[in-house]
């Protein structure tokens, strides 16, 4: 009897150390996973206001040094901030896609857009697309933007609902 017991004592370790070694493995690659791919708009919404500042602080400072105040994209906004570099510049993030640039009259419009991911759009209820311009209003619509419906002159886009200040 008591080497039965002492048998089992041995299996008990023997899979202790198993889950521990599974753990050890697993927990950097859960970590590295992030949180889940839902998108989140109030986060997305956030994102937004800092591309509004950054193409604020651009325009003022002459981001691109070409001697003409105007506005930037987003690739031009992330070289020049911390705060978006760090965030990936055009990667997706919180479920969204990020475009931002000047609108046709690169001195007085600009826009931003975040459309859902194709994966986030397919939750239920699928997420807003997103949209900013040089007025800093925030607006959203169902369905996604597209960058040649505001170019032009950086107007919200026909369908979209405004959010606020």
């Amino acid at each position: 009897m008591q080497r039965g017991s002492s048998e089992g004592a041995v299996w008990s370790r023997i899979l202790l150390a198993l889950f521990g070694v599974g753990f050890v493995v697993a927990l950097p690659l859960l970590l590295r996973s992030g949180p889940a791919e839902g998108a989140r708009p109030l986060e997305a919404r956030d994102h937004l206001r800092r591309i509004a500042r950054e193409q604020a602080r651009f325009h003022e400072s002459d981001g691109n040094m070409n001697g003409t105040p105007d506005f930037g994209t987003l690739a031009e906004l992330a070289q020049g901030s911390a705060d978006l570099e760090r965030e990936g510049g055009q990667q997706p993030r919180s479920g969204y896609v990020f475009f931002a640039g000047p609108g046709v009259d690169a001195q007085a419009t600009w826009y931003g857009i975040a459309n859902p991911t194709s994966r986030a759009a397919a939750e239920a209820p699928a997420p807003p697309a997103l949209f900013v311009n040089q007025d800093g209003v925030l607006y959203r619509r169902s369905a996604p933007i597209s960058v040649a419906e505001v170019r032009s002159g950086c107007p919200p886009p026909l369908g979209c609902e405004r959010l606020g200040e």
